[in-house]
């Protein structure tokens, strides 16, 4: 968008925002009130700072609160999307603790308007300490890290994740609220290391944090709100939101909008490949995830994604393309009944052979197995779905697996005793493939 393009619309919001308006309490009781309403997972994105951006796209239509918002954000490659101000800190030094044969690293820390983050590296010198990946949450340490203040304040973790696991060696981040202005000090207290069992590793760590003022050459690079050209359906359906210029491309961040997909699909990016960008000649350009940035949503209105473009001269437009889509249709559903009639045996199984249909997506249901445990359902698809939300009466844990691409399993399990007789299984919430193609162009 270019600058003349700017001033119309700017000439354009004036119309109705006098001259002198501050727009910046607006902006942020807006922010406020959505950030109430959201939760964080767990991941290593700045999650909450993401979605504080993405709650705001509402305002990113009129240029004018575009640029208030976009004096409020900046990012930092390795780390995401803070909150710029006049007091940005940062960890003064590394700071670590040895135990037994076990350091714990803590080498960056940042103090932004609204949140603290850090970053630790936990590793065992000796290679004697395994960090299990792939065990059950409930098998490691449950316990989250905390900031100590000068007065004893403890400040709970807000979210956190790991960016690398390794045998003996993982890398964490942690994100806390922000200290206040004249709290340069803290202790970061981890009571046990992620990815062990409880009594595993040396645990009660404390590391005193010492921050400062970031020095005048730490430059964030600037979020660049982007306007939304009227179009029709299939435009409205893909949009670029924001794109922030880094050192060695254009990180795009945009949206999937549910009311103008198929079956106003919950859309959570491609099946396994990253869409396709050209330039204006059609060339391919190279693209990539973003380490810094993993999403979340409150609801299946729209679903953010962000990818990166490698490279910075570029014949413009660039070209966005969406061959297909996967994601999960909400508020659609089937049941599925059989009778296992009398004194059901482990092993038993039962043709049923029944049809039904999930957003033009035909699922057979061949046979089903009792276990021990509950039952196997065994289902055919045409075209593939990639599982689906299912339960049945009592159930006390379920799993829907792929078995190739057009065959699914899914297991109920059972606790007590396995019930037998008329039965329903309740599926909601399918995952799916709807082709496409979408596009969206872009230029800075």
């Amino acid at each position: 968008m270019n600058l003349s393009k700017k001033e119309m619309l700017e000439a354009a919001a004036r119309q109705y925002i006098p001259e002198n308006t501050n727009l910046f309490p607006c902006i942020l009781a807006g922010i406020t009130q959505w950030k109430k309403k959201r939760r964080v997972r767990r991941n290593i994105s700045i999650i909450i700072l993401l979605g504080l951006v993405i709650s705001g796209i509402f305002l990113l239509r009129i240029p004018v609160v575009a640029q208030k918002l976009q004096d409020l954000f900046g990012f930092i490659p390795g780390v995401g999307i803070v909150r710029e101000g006049q007091s940005l800190r940062i960890l003064a030094e590394p700071a670590s603790q040895t135990q037994s044969s076990v350091i714990v690293t803590v080498s960056q820390g940042y103090i932004s308007g609204d949140q603290t983050i850090i970053f630790y590296n936990a590793k065992d010198e000796e290679e004697k300490l395994i960090f299990h990946g792939m065990l059950q949450p409930d098998e490691l340490c449950m316990s989250s890290a905390s900031l100590r203040l000068p007065d004893g304040t403890l400040l709970p973790t807000v979210s956190f994740g790991t960016s690398q696991i390794y045998p003996s060696d993982y890398t964490s981040q942690l994100n806390f609220p922000a200290l206040a202005a004249d709290d340069n000090e803290a202790v970061l207290l981890i009571p046990c290391l992620e990815f062990t069992r409880p009594g595993e590793a040396p645990s009660n760590w404390e590391i005193p944090l010492t921050f400062v003022q970031a020095p005048p050459d730490f430059k964030l690079a600037p979020v660049v709100a982007v306007a939304h050209p009227n179009g029709g359906v299939q435009q409205k359906a893909l949009t670029i939101d924001q794109y922030i210029q880094v050192e060695n491309g254009y990180i795009l961040m945009g949206s999937f909008h549910s009311e103008f997909l198929p079956y106003h699909l919950f859309a959570v990016g491609m099946p396994g490949e990253n869409p396709v960008v050209t330039d204006a000649n059609g060339a391919a350009l190279r693209t990539s995830l973003p380490e810094e940035f993993s999403f979340s949503a409150s609801d299946y209105s729209e679903s953010p994604w962000n990818y990166k473009v490698e490279g910075q001269q570029f014949a413009w437009p660039l070209t966005i393309t969406f061959p297909a889509l996967i994601g999960t249709v909400p508020n659609i559903q089937a049941d599925i009944t059989f009778d296992t009639g009398p004194n059901p045996q482990d092993g038993q199984i039962w043709n049923l052979d029944q049809d039904i249909l999930l957003a033009d997506h035909h699922l057979k249901i061949t046979t089903v197995e009792r276990t021990s445990k509950g039952y196997v359902f065994h289902l055919q698809a045409e075209p593939p779905v990639y599982c689906f939300s299912s339960t049945m009466e009592d159930v006390t844990n379920t799993s829907c697996n792929m078995e190739d691409e057009n065959n699914l399993t899914v297991e109920m399990v059972f606790a007590g005793s396995v019930p037998e007789g008329y039965l329903t299984l309740h599926i909601t919430d399918p995952s799916v493939v709807i082709e496409g193609p979408w596009e969206v162009q872009w230029q800075p």
